[in-house]
């Protein structure tokens, strides 16, 4: 178990040691320009499995340091000896993890469970981490894709312009009827949800430059609204904290990834206002607690399954 400890610790400190280079430098590695077809998200172009939780933010990282525009990922035996293309002799790899996610109960200093104001244990998550070696497509050389890899790419580009349209708009409207979200639309030009009220507010859709723009905004505070005691119990919203607290950035780090991942499984291209006052507090999150950024995006996971699981 030692091990296995240090092992963990040496990937989480390379991980988030990477995030922070970008955070530091003014740089949200999960809200980027895409092109066309890109809403699949980073996927191995082989199987066309979509990499998910923390592997977001290490691909993330990767391409904005090599400057890399495509999503497409092939291990190597998959580039050179299915694929029949080349990667040349020192090519560096980017290197993601499995995560094995494990529930404990949180405990004190002196090995009592700790629970919350209800007599509950509060849980924490523990990820045992593996690694294993990926290729940037763009790192290769002569690969022939496989025919289903064109298809997934068509289908996100369609996906794509039917979310960038008033279809889109009304596709998220349903996801609220069917979660039955209370929201309110006004002319007060911001969007939050409200704990208290357990309520969504959105501006009116015309105060919105793109139906894009007010759909990426929509799933964004629909991740917040599965934080409520009935749904997924995070603590960040059922403790509802002041904007600058730990508690209140790491929640909007778990939104965030929420809803890359919303936007990758529905092909949306847009972004939700601009969240780059939360910077500098997901700096601080990172830097007093590596395991941090391991948790947010296991939630973030738990947020997306709970909308798609209730989703018609």
């Amino acid at each position: 178990m030692k091990q296995s400890k240090e092992k963990n610790k040496k990937i989480r400190d390379r991980v988030v040691s990477e995030i922070l280079e970008l955070l530091k430098g003014g740089v949200n590695p999960w809200n980027r320009p895409w092109t066309a077809g890109q809403s699949l998200g980073d996927h191995n172009a082989y199987s066309g499995r979509c990499y998910q939780g923390i592997n977001i933010s290490i691909l993330a990282y990767a391409k904005e340091k090599n400057g890399w525009q495509s999503d497409q990922w092939l291990t190597y035996n998959q580039a050179v000896k299915v694929l029949k293309g080349v990667i040349p002799k020192g090519t560096k790899s980017t290197r993601i993890v499995f995560v094995k996610t494990i529930e404990f109960n949180k405990k004190d200093d002196d090995g009592r469970v700790v629970t919350d104001d209800d007599g509950k244990p509060v849980k924490i998550y523990v990820g045992y981490l593996n690694e294993f070696s990926i290729f940037n497509i763009e790192q290769t050389e002569n690969v022939k894709l496989p025919k289903a890899e064109q298809k997934r790419i068509e289908a996100a580009i369609a996906r794509e312009k039917l979310m960038q349209s008033d279809a889109g708009v009304q596709w998220v409207d349903s996801v609220y009827t069917n979660l039955d979200v209370d929201v309110k639309h006004t002319t007060e030009s911001k969007a939050y949800y409200s704990p208290g009220k357990d309520m969504i507010h959105l501006p009116n859709y015309s105060m919105f430059k793109k139906p894009s723009g007010y759909t990426a905004t929509a799933l964004h505070e629909l991740v917040h609204w599965t934080g409520a005691e009935s749904r997924n119990n995070r603590p960040g919203i059922v403790k509802f904290e002041y904007f600058g607290s730990r508690s209140y950035a790491f929640e909007e780090l778990i939104a965030e990834l929420g809803s890359v991942m919303l936007g990758q499984k529905y092909g949306i291209s847009g972004k939700a206002e601009n969240h780059a006052s939360y910077i500098d507090g997901w700096i601080k999150v990172l830097e007093s607690d590596s395991q941090s950024l391991f948790e947010a995006g296991h939630l973030a996971k738990q947020a997306m399954e709970y909308i798609s699981d209730n989703t018609a």
